[in-house]
């Protein structure tokens, strides 16, 4: 869900020079909307991004981001390198894949292996004594993503 709440302009990069006054909650922190629709971080400099497909999965990415994705077979503090990346968004410049980009990759460095919240699943018919019940825990990797390169 976003969240948008006034803040007051900003010095923005590039050509955009005036911002919005409204923040999205972001995983990296704030970020500024400007009059051409795209993103800025707290400091006025273009957000840029990528669609990864990690583990059969697509995920946004960004620098400095921390996702939780499906359980990889890396050992924590390991990198990890994300050669599948389907859109990049670099400078206001959209590069789509057909299904990748050529040359585009990411490098990700794995924090930690933790489990999700236990899911109890329960069932019952009324008046035969049928009672069954078991337990879910997903297994996922947390990754901080340190750089992604771009095709020259």
């Amino acid at each position: 869900m976003l969240k948008y709440t006034y803040i007051p302009p900003l010095a923005l990069e590039g050509e955009c020079r005036e911002a919005l006054g409204v923040h999205v909650d972001s995983p990296t922190g704030p970020t500024y909307l400007c009059s051409s629709g795209k993103k800025h971080n707290v400091n006025g400099i273009l957000m840029n991004y990528a669609i990864a497909e990690i583990a059969g999965r697509q995920f946004r990415i960004e620098e400095g981001a921390e996702i939780d994705v499906p359980r990889l077979k890396v050992e924590q503090g390991e990198s990890v390198s994300l050669d599948k990346l389907l859109l990049t968004n670099w400078d206001g410049k959209v590069l789509v894949g057909g299904p990748y980009v050529d040359g585009a990759s990411a490098t990700a460095e794995v924090i930690s292996h933790p489990r999700s919240e236990k899911i109890r699943v329960f069932k019952k018919k009324r008046r035969k004594g049928y009672r069954k019940g078991s337990n879910a825990r997903e297994e996922f990797t947390r990754i901080s993503i340190k750089q992604v390169k771009l095709p020259s």
